[in-house]
């Protein structure tokens, strides 16, 4: 799946790529798949919004309202409380999963003229934390390093316990973003940066890490442990899904990435960490199907077409196949008991949503939709339309 957040960040930077930048649960015999549901998040950029973009919290008490630089928040009541003045170079915001804490990034990037034509770096990126007890912002970091190869950070994901969030940052470039950039780990209470590696955004330049170092910009490829203590991530970058991936564990408290051993003849893409902690659901295909039609974008192409879902057991490193289905599947998502995996499967001219137990791998059949002509944006998918009849 292409992340909610993947393409329209990649579109508005497209769209300034030449514009110059100057650096300062069911009954046991029933089908899990009953009802749908809706979903949806706003994109996150770091270039300003030309239109408000509007952030409500998890429990909807709260809207954040990014516009013309400044930050607002509007509660229930209809009552406004600005916390930036327009002309602040706020851009972005992410709420923690309780909601009681709102980070917002500064990116200063000024315009270079009141009729566009660039934007000029006027400092680093700044990062604020703001309580929702009292409404006062604190900064919380500056990024270190050189602002002209720090001037673009994209939000992640959050840990369950609401501590941590995971994000991007290099330099304002659409090819960097589809390509892939290092993934780190900010600490939203001391503002603290974990490296996921020595690529991490502490470092300065551009040309300091390497493809294998870096991770695609969706959520889908990494996801936290309930215990909020590991993160599974798909590393590696470039654009193509199917090839130059690696699946790896991050431990929060030692620092150390590991690789998965037994997925190293897989090109993994999307993780799913089950809710008891002791499965990780993950798509792959095998690696030497990587490279067998690499300008093919379509389910001709084997590394896109030999993609099955695979279950790591978090103790042992174990992998297994979900099921022996010789089709495409992709997407696993874990229903919230954990009793269920769903996604999403090749039935002939359609792809499916699937629902099938973990253990045992056998699966019901669900909504579908007729196959693409292209397999999404190199590969990966925007499967918002099929998971949101996911059941509650």
């Amino acid at each position: 799946m292409v992340s909610k957040f993947l393409l329209p960040a990649i579109a508005l930077l497209l769209a300034t790529a030449c514009v110059p930048i100057t650096a300062p649960a069911a009954p046991a015999n029933a089908s899990p798949l009953a009802a749908p549901t809706a979903a949806g998040q706003p994109a996150h950029q770091t270039i300003p919004a030309v239109e408000a973009a509007r952030f409500p919290s998890p429990d909807q008490a709260w809207t954040a309202v990014v516009e013309n630089g400044g930050l607002r928040l509007e509660d229930a009541a209809g009552r406004v409380h600005e916390i930036f003045p327009p002309g602040s170079t706020i851009t972005s915001v992410t709420w923690s999963p309780d909601s009681a804490r709102l980070l917002a990034l500064q990116s200063n990037l000024e315009p270079q003229n009141p009729t566009g034509g660039g934007y000029a770096i006027v400092g680093p990126m700044t990062i604020w934390a703001l309580s929702i007890d009292d409404l006062t912002p604190a900064q919380l970091l500056t990024l270190p390093g050189s602002a002209e190869f720090q001037s673009q950070l994209q939000w992640g994901k959050w840990s369950p316990d609401g501590r941590y969030v995971t994000f991007w940052a290099g330099p304002l470039s659409a090819a960097a973003l589809a390509d892939g950039l290092p993934l780190a780990i900010l600490d939203s209470i001391n503002g603290a940066i974990i490296p996921l590696n020595q690529a991490a955004p502490h470092i300065t330049g551009y040309q300091d890490w390497t493809s294998e170092e870096a991770s695609l910009y969706t959520t889908d490829y990494h996801d936290w442990s309930p215990d909020s203590s590991r993160l599974a991530v798909t590393l590696g970058g470039g654009r193509e899904a199917w090839r130059n991936k690696s699946l790896a564990i991050f431990d929060l408290a030692s620092g150390i990435t590991t690789p998965v051993a037994a997925a190293a003849g897989q090109i993994p893409g999307r993780v799913a960490w089950s809710p008891n902690g002791n499965r990780i659901a993950y798509a792959a295909n095998p690696a030497e199907t990587a490279d067998l039609e690499p300008s093919t974008i379509t389910f001709d192409n084997p590394g896109i077409a030999a993609r099955r879902i695979y279950l790591l057991d978090a103790a042992t490193g174990g992998v297994r196949p979900l099921n022996d289905e010789d089709s495409f599947q992709d997407a696993p998502v874990w229903r919230a008991d954990g009793s269920v995996l769903y996604y999403i499967q090749r039935v002939d001219d359609r792809l499916q949503l699937m629902a099938a137990d973990p253990v045992t791998g056998m699966a019901f059949g669900g909504a579908s939709e007729p196959l693409p002509d292209l397999a999404g944006y190199y590969g990966l998918f925007d499967w918002s339309s099929l998971l949101r009849q996911i059941p509650d």
